[in-house]
Formats: structure tokens, C-alpha cells, sequence
């Protein structure tokens, strides 16, 4: 794999997550990716 399909992999997991397993917990950004998924972040 590419590296951009790895963080494309990442970011889904990510979102998976936070939204499913962690109900929509907000979270620490630690990427500008969490904020273009709409997952709610703090700065």
C-alpha cells in the first residue's frame, strides 16, 4: 500500500471509532483529517 491509502485506512478506522465504539466522544485533533470527517474536535 501507498502511503495515502494508509492514512485513508487510518482515517476510517478512526471514524469508525469514535462514532461507533465511542459514541461520538469529542476528541483531540491531532490532524486536520478528524475535522474534515465532521467528527465534533477540539483544537
Amino acid at each position: 500500500m501507498n502511503l495515502s491509502l494508509d492514512r485513508a485506512f487510518c482515517d476510517a478506522v478512526s471514524f469508525v471509532v469514535v462514532t461507533h465504539l465511542l459514541d461520538n466522544v469529542p476528541c483531540l485533533s491531532f490532524d486536520k483529517d478528524f475535522r474534515s470527517l465532521g467528527l465534533l474536535v477540539y483544537p
